[in-house]
């Protein structure tokens, strides 16, 4: 059987808005990059992504996941 990491990611309440991420997720990202080295990873992202209901805050978001497929 092949090794596998399962990573998961809960309740981000990203509430900064536009391109760039807070350094909280800068380092997340990080240390993503150095501890997910094995081939097979599954990330589990659950929970609130922006903080209450702040959708202003998605470019944040989808930076965050733009990046980390970036490392893929």
């Amino acid at each position: 059987m092949n090794d596998f990491t399962i990573l998961h990611l809960s309740d981000f309440h990203i509430n900064k808005s536009g391109e760039k991420l807070p350094l909280l997720l800068d380092n997340l990202l990080l240390d993503i990059e150095q501890e997910m080295r094995v081939v097979n990873n599954i990330i589990i992202v659950t929970g609130d992504l922006v903080h209450k209901g702040n959708y202003q805050s998605k470019e944040s978001v989808l930076t965050f996941f733009k990046k980390r497929n970036e490392k893929i």
